[in-house]
């Protein structure tokens, strides 16, 4: 039995299903390796051109790159040849970079929240360490120098977890260099440590922290560290340009950040800090100032929702065989990116910067009518019943004049009535008896008399109408915060939003919203909240479903 076929592309026992990215070794393609009974296993596929890597040396980094498994390390699965192309497949990472981060906050004249930005380095920072640490299979130091840190080669997967990818091949690239192409300096020099980009000696583990405080910089301020537009000017401003102002702004958006930031870029390599781990520590420092509003899967969804299948574009089997056919471009030298332009983007909390980005799919819509004064159209609507109900008796009372010439009437004896001719009086008995008294009424037919005013209820009076006030703005969109003991999956307007117990400062539009839980550990007991959202945070505090109350020790945890 076997699953349905997978189109795409084929190269060697892979599925090549579209085109990720390209740099100067190949082209990155996600693939699948199929297997029996419809397993397939998604990776991210590198092609290697030919005559750019010395085979040999790959081998060696790819070997490397087998032993650096480590969560905020992408994976080396597979390296082998396909009819003399080599290629490297690797964990498949769903979601953004940190130069796509950085980019589409940019756009919108924002800046990543603050307890972001630290998480993200602090991640980082334990990749590097492990990387930094690692030794072979017999106790050896392996003295691992990832040489080509930059936001583009950290990616953050919809889990919220940072990822540093091209650890071994940047190291093959390196080795590659000093054989083939003596004196060319091989990474992006925007973010090289200067003994990296004037190959001063043997390079360490403090040249990536080096290059780690410039992203982190970026991550703080929006803008590159060392913004010159020729090589020569900015290895000038990389050797020699004066940094305090521009740490001075880095503390102004993210305040506390400027120690660690000059101690990781101080040129001298012996006064930076001595490992990863130690700019982990002032970090972890720092992420007190700045606690978690959300989780950071939550920033990453918000800021770029994931690709819907038909958004992912497909590579032809032609395509793919032009691709790699091609011969292999020239070496070329190290190339200056364009400093991004427009305004410094700003810092704002996470209520505002959630409601920059359009939710994807958005977490809550389902709100309730916003409720209005409405007794001033009511009134309205019964003077226009009202007059309706006049009219239509009026239009009754015309249209029946044979009727009102047939109609009779009492009236008084002593009333001098017109003469009437004998057909027009109705006859008459003879009274057995004499006249009555005065005042006796007597029938006589009468002429049609002036209309009378409608028969109706007597008429309304106009109504007073209330002036026509501007209606009252719409709730705005705001959030709710909830914990439980224990764990219980968490439900809003019939949609399962967490399977955990905290719930902390979830994005709600504005108006009313049910929140209901459900424990599973005792027995799927339930409870259900009302909460109104016009702006602010909601905390429902801590719910104890041992108790099925409030929790003993408050609102939290």
């Amino acid at each position: 039995m076997s699953g349905p076929p997978i189109s795409g592309a084929r190269f060697g026992r892979f599925t090549v299903v579209r085109r990720i990215g390209q740099g100067g070794f190949g082209s990155v393609y996600e693939a699948l390796l199929p297997g029996p009974m419809g397993f397939a296993k998604r990776v991210a596929l590198k092609r290697l051109r030919a005559g750019r890597v010395d085979v040999g040396q790959v081998a060696d980094e790819a070997r490397i790159g087998g032993l650096l498994h480590h969560a905020n390390i992408v994976d080396i699965i597979e390296f082998g040849e396909v009819d003399g192309r080599w290629y490297l497949a690797m964990e498949y990472v769903d979601g953004p970079d940190l130069a796509r981060l950085l980019h589409l906050c940019a756009t919108r004249g924002v800046l990543l929240p603050r307890f972001a930005v630290v998480e993200l380095a602090l991640q980082v920072c334990r990749g590097l360490h492990f990387a930094h640490e690692l030794c072979d299979r017999d106790g050896t130091p392996l003295g691992l120098v990832h040489r080509d840190l930059k936001p583009s080669n950290i990616i953050v997967d919809r889990q919220g977890t940072a990822k540093v990818a091209d650890f071994g091949i940047a190291k093959a690239a390196s080795n590659l260099s000093e054989s083939t192409s003596a004196g060319l300096v091989k990474g992006t020099p925007r973010y090289m440590s200067p003994e990296q980009i004037t190959a001063d000696g043997e390079l360490t583990a403090r040249s990536d922290l080096f290059s780690l405080g410039s992203v982190l910089f970026e991550l703080v301020t929006g803008r590159r560290l060392f913004r010159a537009k020729t090589l020569p000017a900015l290895v000038h401003e990389l050797l020699e340009a004066d940094l305090e102002e521009r740490l001075d702004q880095a503390e102004a958006s993210l305040e506390g950040c400027r120690p660690l930031l000059a101690r990781a870029l101080e040129r001298d390599p012996e006064r930076r800090y001595a490992d990863a781990r130690a700019l982990a520590d002032d970090l972890r420092t720092l992420a007190r100032r700045w606690p978690f509003e959300v989780d950071l899967a939550d920033v990453i969804e918000r800021v770029d929702p994931p690709l819907e299948p038909t958004e992912s574009l497909p590579v032809a089997a032609g395509e793919l065989e032009e691709e790699l056919n091609a011969e292999p471009a020239a070496e070329e030298a190290p190339t200056i990116e364009a400093e991004p332009t427009g305004e410094q983007p700003r810092v704002v909390d996470w209520l505002e910067f959630s409601a920059v980005f359009e939710p994807a799919p958005a977490p809550i819509l389902l709100t309730r009518p916003v409720r209005r004064r409405r007794w001033p159209a009511v009134l309205a609507v019964l003077a226009a019943a009202g007059l309706t109900v006049a009219l239509a008796w009026t239009s009754r009372e015309r249209q029946a004049p044979t009727l009102a010439s047939q109609q009779i009437e009492a009236v008084p004896v002593d009333e001098a009535p017109p003469a009437a001719t004998p057909a027009e009086v109705a006859p008459q008995p003879t009274p057995a008896a004499p006249s009555p008294p005065a005042r006796t009424p007597v029938a006589r037919p009468t002429t049609p008399a002036p209309e009378p005013p409608p028969r109706s209820t007597p008429a309304l009076a106009e109504p007073e109408i209330e002036p026509d006030l501007a209606p009252p703005a719409p709730p705005r969109a705001g959030s709710v915060t909830l914990f439980t003991e224990p764990w219980a999956h968490i439900w809003i307007d019939g949609t399962l939003v967490r399977s955990e117990s905290r719930l902390k400062a979830w994005p709600l539009a504005g108006g009313h919203h049910v929140v209901r839980l459900v424990c599973p550990p005792r027995d799927g007991a339930e409870k259900v909240f009302e909460v109104d959202v016009d702006g602010e945070e909601v905390h429902l505090g801590c719910w104890s479903f041992d108790r099925m109350g409030p929790c003993e020790r408050g609102s939290s945890p």
